[in-house]
Parts: C-alpha cells; sequence; structure tokens
C-alpha cells in the first residue's frame, strides 16, 4: 500500500511532484473521480494537488472528499496564500493547506510527520535518546535526499552532528535497542540505511577502532547508497521480481553514489570509494569494476560485509528475514567474497545484538591510538604495522 496519495488534475505536474518526494514516500497518483481502496484502510495520506478555481476539478474532488473516512489525513496544495486559496482548500474539508509553491523539503517534513503521526512507532522499551537520535537521522535522511534532487551540497555539518550521536548512543545502549526501533519505521531505505550505519558502527566499536575511523565508517555507512536517490522509489521497493533492465537500473547506484560525492566535492576519497566499491568481492565477482583482493580496501571490507548482513536480515518484497544466525551462516558460504577475517570478527555482533552497551568511558578507552582504516591498514594487521 502507498504512503501517500497524489491526487491530481494534471497528470505530468503530479510526476514531477512525486518524482521530488519519491526517494522518503512511496507516492501513488490518482485521478480526482476516484477514492484510492487504501485510502478506507486509513494508513496513509492523500495529497490533494487541483486547480480549486476550477469547477471541472473541485466538485468531483469535493464529492470525493465526502467519502474519505478520515479527511484529516490529508494535505491540500493551493494557488496562492491568501485568503481565497485559503478558503478554496477549506471548502474541501481536508486537514492541512499549503500553497503549491512550498518548499519540497517544508512538504517533506510536513507528510513524514502527519505518516509519523498515523503509524506511530511502538515504543518497545527503546530509550528516549535512541528514539531522538532517530528522529533526527529520519529529517537528515530527508535533507540529504533533496539536496541530491535539487543539485545542492549535502549537510555536511548536519551529517557529523547526528552521526556523532548515533556512534554515543550505540556505545552506550547497544544495538539491539537501535535495530528493533529502525525496523519498525514505514521507509525501507530509510531502514536500510540505519541499519548498516547502526551495523558498521558498532562493528567498528568492536574492533576497538579509534574514533576517528569510527567516524568515517559511520559517514561512509550512511552515505552508501546516496545514488538510490536517482532511481525511482517503485523499482527500489518493487512487490516482485525485477525485470532485467530494473536490476541493470539498481546496479547503476554505486556509479550515481560516486558522482554524487565527487561533484559535492566534501567528502574523503575513503568515503567515496566506498560509496562506489561496496558491491565488490574479493574474488572479483562484483560489481561495478570487478575489482579483487588488495584493490579492495579494509574501509570497503567492512562496509560489505555491514551492508550484506543488514540486507539479509531485513524483509524485502522477495523473501522473508533471515535469523541473525541464518544470515551469518550464508555469508560464511560465500567462501573468496568477504575477508573471512574480518567476517569472523563481525561474529559476537551477531551472537550478541546487545554488544555494545557499556560505558563510554570504558569503551573509549579500549579504543586505538591512532585511525588505521584512514591509512588503508587493515584493522588485524595494526599491531604487526607498529612492530614493523
Amino acid at each position: 500500500m502507498a504512503d501517500v496519495y497524489l491526487i491530481s488534475d494534471d497528470l505530468t505536474r503530479a510526476e514531477k511532484l512525486r518524482a521530488k518526494l519519491a526517494f522518503n514516500f512511496w507516492i501513488e497518483i490518482a485521478p480526482i473521480d476516484t477514492l484510492p481502496d487504501g485510502v478506507n484502510e486509513g494508513d496513509c495520506i492523500l495529497l490533494i494537488d487541483c486547480d480549486l478555481g476550477e469547477k471541472a476539478s473541485a466538485e468531483p474532488l469535493k464529492a470525493l472528499m465526502e467519502r474519505v473516512p478520515s479527511p484529516d489525513k490529508s494535505i491540500v496544495l493551493v494557488d496562492g496564500s491568501g485568503f481565497i486559496g485559503q478558503a478554496r482548500g477549506n471548502a474541501l474539508g481536508g486537514g492541512q493547506i499549503f500553497s503549491r509553491g512550498i518548499k519540497i523539503a517544508t512538504l517533506s517534513y510536513a507528510l513524514d510527520t502527519m505518516l509519523h503521526d498515523i503509524r506511530p512507532l511502538p515504543q518497545n522499551g527503546t530509550s528516549p535518546e535512541v528514539r531522538r537520535v532517530l528522529d533526527q537521522a529520519r529529517r537528515l535522511h530527508q535533507d540529504i535526499a533533496l539536496a541530491v534532487h535539487d543539485n545542492k551540497a549535502l549537510p555536511k555539518k548536519a551529517i557529523e552532528t547526528v552521526l556523532r550521536k548515533l556512534v554515543d548512543v550505540l556505545a552506550f545502549h547497544g544495538i539491539g535497542s537501535w535495530i528493533d526501533a529502525v525496523r519498525l519505521h514505514h521507509s525501507h531505505t530509510y531502514r536500510h540505511s540505519m541499519l548498516v550505519t547502526g551495523y558498521a558502527v558498532v562493528f567498528g566499536q568492536q574492533m576497538a577502532l579509534d574514533a576517528a575511523d569510527i567516524d568515517l565508517l559511520a559517514i561512509a555507512a550512511l552515505l552508501h547508497d546516496v545514488g538510490k536517490v536517482r532511481i525511482p522509489l517503485s523499482v527500489l521497493d518493487k512487490p516482485g521480481k525485477l525485470t532485467s533492465e530494473e536490476f541493470d537500473l539498481i546496479k547503476n547506484h554505486p556509479i550515481y553514489s560516486r558522482d554524487i560525492l565527487v561533484d559535492d566535492g566534501q567528502f574523503a576519497p575513503a568515503v567515496i570509494n566506498a560509496a562506489y566499491q561496496h558491491h565488490e568481492f574479493i574474488d572479483g565477482s562484483g560489481y561495478p569494476e570487478g575489482l579483487k583482493g588488495d584493490q579492495i580496501a579494509p574501509l570497503v571490507r567492512m562496509l560489505t560485509i555491514a551492508d550484506i548482513y543488514a540486507a539479509l536480515t531485513e524483509v524485502r518484497s522477495y523473501k522473508r528475514a533471515y535469523s541473525n544466525r541464518e544470515a551469518f551462516h550464508i555469508m560464511t558460504e560465500m567462501v573468496g567474497k568477504l575477508d573471512s577475517r574480518l567476517l569472523n570478527a563481525f561474529r559476537p555482533i551477531v551472537l550478541d545484538e546487545t554488544f555494545g552497551r557499556v560505558r563510554r568511558r570504558k569503551a573509549a578507552n579500549a579504543q586505538q591510538d591512532r585511525p588505521v582504516l584512514q591509512a588503508g591498514i587493515h584493522p588485524l594487521d595494526r599491531n604487526r604495522t607498529v612492530a614493523m
């Protein structure tokens, strides 16, 4: 079922609006005289973008709104911000009213807030700190997508601020409560991004990496799929088997990610390489370049493990979510593709998702005194490197 049903009398305008919002929401377009089936279930939002000054649009739309079970769960876009536009919007009996000239970021936040109210995440004993960081990360995820869509600079300072809080929350509360909360979110794209980021950070904490390396892992994980903004959500979240053309399109996302980050110019080469190479395998069977062995940096190898594990333990339209142990077993059978030493180091996270529930002071004392991932050094070879 869609998150948002866009009711419009202009399909061209509707498609443009959907394209701007599609990375954050599953949006279906419907004509003004048809009530989408999902609306009766009350678990979605109506976004109305019609010319309310035209009788041919206003009358059938008003008749449609009279059949909507919860008209307050709607957003109406009107021409201008004056009295007439507001009056026409109010006449429909809808929820919130905005000018058609509203910034996409503001509209996206309004939709997300309304959807969050309709589909509240169960508390599940999640701490206020975890919920707070998740909410900040949710907004950050939207800001990143909108920046890419509008060809604007990515919000680097906000990324660093939110990720610093995320690292602290994971060190204190552990990965388990984070994962439980993330998996309840409505957006698959957001869920996967937060799962990979969480696993990557805890992976670094498990290996007692330097704080700078953990920050590097966090940024690389958060941005590794940024190129998917350029792929329609109808393809990314397609509830069925992809066509060969759709699969080829998705396989281009590492290239899109690299191009976005290179053009942005704010991020380290290691972050760009991680986004571009996280589907490469050590035996050369990955994509997009078929890199192998030492051509794949340790940072990328760690990110690949976190990415695959997250994907295996997620519910997808074409598969169930594998248990922690099932997922890890599948990964151990990927002989020659993953770094076996790093995969073995990842095992404690699989066996106990409460890993990381330690005081920050204790975690800090266990950290190495110098970064290794930034230097391209394998974390398990760092002591040998120092000895040499």
